[in-house]
């Protein structure tokens, strides 16, 4: 079992309440155990899934839009596996950051 650390932000339009609600029915999905979600946006809890199969999951599954809508995906015991999805300002930064930009 993985821990990771899911950050999202979603482009406030009309679609907003639509997306939101298909990201977080599937994110409560994917929890092994107990999970946290006790600030804006962000989630931390365990999963049997990768990072990737993850940020796939939540951005290829639900009505989050990549043209808009952003996702981060950071696995807390191998950093370097973190993942993104969607549209990203300063991504490269983050990636470099985490050192997952190799």
């Amino acid at each position: 079992m993985h821990k990771y650390l899911v950050s999202f932000r979603f482009e406030y339009d009309d679609g907003y309440s639509d997306r939101y609600d298909s990201f977080i029915e599937t994110i409560e999905t994917l929890f092994a155990g107990r999970h946290w979600y006790g600030t804006t946006s962000v989630y931390v809890f365990a999963s049997y899934k990768t990072a990737s199969e993850i940020a796939d999951t939540l951005a290829y599954t639900t009505k989050f839009d990549v043209t808009k809508d952003q996702l981060v995906v950071i696995s807390l015991e191998h950093i370097h596996l973190s993942e993104t999805r969607g549209n990203l300002e300063n991504e490269n930064v983050l990636l470099s950051i985490l050192g997952a930009d190799s």
